[in-house]
Parts: structure tokens; C-alpha cells; sequence
């Protein structure tokens, strides 16, 4: 953050590690707890503040969570792709992955060498595939008003929905539920 303000960036985005790529062999257990993200929150807000730059950290506070709840959960049925998945990962294969790299490659969009994004969107709409997202998203939600953790990552969190599940997306797995537990600390 430091190197960023010296070089006159007015913002900083963090993104807390995730489960993916070699992270999964390199550095097992690492992901950060509840307790860890709310701790950089509170550290990103105040070297925000003393260095002048904006700093957004990919982790929201219990409290953000409740309030932001109307955010989080998209009102159904799902009819445009923003709703459900303001962000997307273009992967070096022209793979499209709503919201993170983590979600179950059975909701991906698909690919950009084989359509264009709005047929992609449409397409995936008409699956269905907006409605079992956000599925997940009031699972997670609901999941995570109940556990109270301190902070969470919410795209990992709803990804791990999607991947984990006893049926075709089902409730969710070891991931979450582990994570749950070691953010109750």
C-alpha cells in the first residue's frame, strides 16, 4: 500500500488469498479466519487514512453484511447477469467465471473464444444457472448471520457453496463449514 501511495495511486484493492492455483499445494491451511480479515479491514482503514489512498479490502465486517444484505442476495427471479454476478474472471483460456475462481465450473459462463459476453449472459441465464447462484448467495448469507463471524470473504464463501453439495447444488460442504467454525474463534 505503501509502494502504491509513494507512486500516487489513489486506491488499493486487497484480495484475500483464496484455495486456488498453487496455494492449494504451496500453502495449505493458509486461507485467512474471520478474526484475520476483520484484522485487515481495520488495517487497511487505518494505513488508508495515514497514507491518503482508498483501500478496499474483498472481505465485509458481520455488520456490513447484515447491512448490505439487499446487495448481497439478488432479488428473484434473477433477470440480468450484474445482478447475481457484478464481478467476473476472465481466465487466459477466454473462460468467463461469475464472481471468482472458485466457483464450481459447472456455473461458469463459458467462453469468450466461442461467443460474445451477451450471448454468454444470456445463455447462462437461461440455464437456470443465475438462479442456483443465487441460491448460494442466501445460503451464505443466511449461514454467515448465523455463525457471526468477525469478517468474510463473500465470493469465496459463496463459491464454496457451489462446489460443495450432495446433489446437484445442494447444501454445502467440509469448505464452509470449516471456515465457519475457525471464524468463531
Amino acid at each position: 500500500m505503501r509502494l502504491a501511495a509513494n507512486q500516487g495511486a489513489r486506491s488499493v484493492q486487497v484480495h484475500p488469498m483464496t484455495a486456488h492455483g498453487r496455494a492449494v499445494e504451496m500453502l495449505p491451511g493458509a486461507r485467512p479466519d474471520g478474526i484475520e480479515l476483520g484484522a485487515a479491514l481495520l488495517e487497511a482503514k487505518r494505513l488508508g487514512d495515514e497514507l491518503g489512498v482508498v483501500v478496499h479490502v474483498d472481505a465485509l465486517s458481520l455488520e456490513q453484511l447484515i447491512a448490505f444484505r439487499h446487495h448481497l442476495i439478488p432479488t428473484r427471479p434473477v433477470m440480468r447477469l450484474i445482478d447475481i454476478a457484478p464481478v467476473l474472471v476472465v481466465q487466459t483460456d477466454a473462460q468467463v467465471l461469475p464472481m471468482t475462481h472458485e466457483v464450481d465450473p459447472e456455473l461458469w459462463l463459458g467462453s469468450l473464444r466461442q461467443a460474445g459476453l451477451a450471448t454468454l449472459a444470456r445463455d447462462w441465464l437461461c440455464k437456470g444457472h443465475a438462479e442456483v447462484l443465487a441460491d448460494a448467495c442466501e445460503r451464505t448469507w443466511s449461514e454467515l448471520i448465523a455463525a457471526k463471524p468477525y469478517a468474510a470473504y463473500w465470493y469465496d464463501e459463496v463459491a464454496a457453496r457451489t462446489r460443495h453439495r450432495s446433489g446437484a447444488f445442494g447444501t454445502n460442504g467440509g469448505y464452509a463449514s470449516e471456515y465457519l467454525n475457525r471464524s468463531k474463534l
